[in-house]
């Protein structure tokens, strides 16, 4: 091979390696764009999830902890003296009994 022949490898070569580096650079660009918004939607999944349980153990209108609150905080063997059977609360759902798991 002729020095412009060499020559003309080597600056292709290097045109292609710049754009793989320049390729490269964009994926990993892109990935961090990516992890980036991943965290910010399990962020507000986490808000909502934790709004969500809020909303079902307190009273919308005063903020204070109804019975499904007070009957998920008491341990399941003192629940005796509340009248449930084999140590399970119990909640009130539309004047119905339910058996809480």
């Amino acid at each position: 091979f002729g020095y412009g022949v060499l020559g003309g490898l080597a600056i292709s070569y290097w045109g292609f390696l710049l754009a793989l580096i320049g390729a490269t650079n964009q994926l990993f660009k892109n990935k961090s764009q990516a992890v980036e918004r991943l965290s910010e939607a399990l962020n507000e999944a986490s808000f909502a999830r934790a709004e969500i349980e809020h909303l079902a153990m307190h009273d919308p209108l005063t903020e204070l902890a109804n019975r499904r609150k007070f009957l998920h905080r008491i341990p399941p063997g003192e629940c005796a003296f509340l009248g449930c059977p084999d140590g399970r609360s119990r909640s009130f759902q539309g004047g119905q009994r339910h058996t809480r798991a």
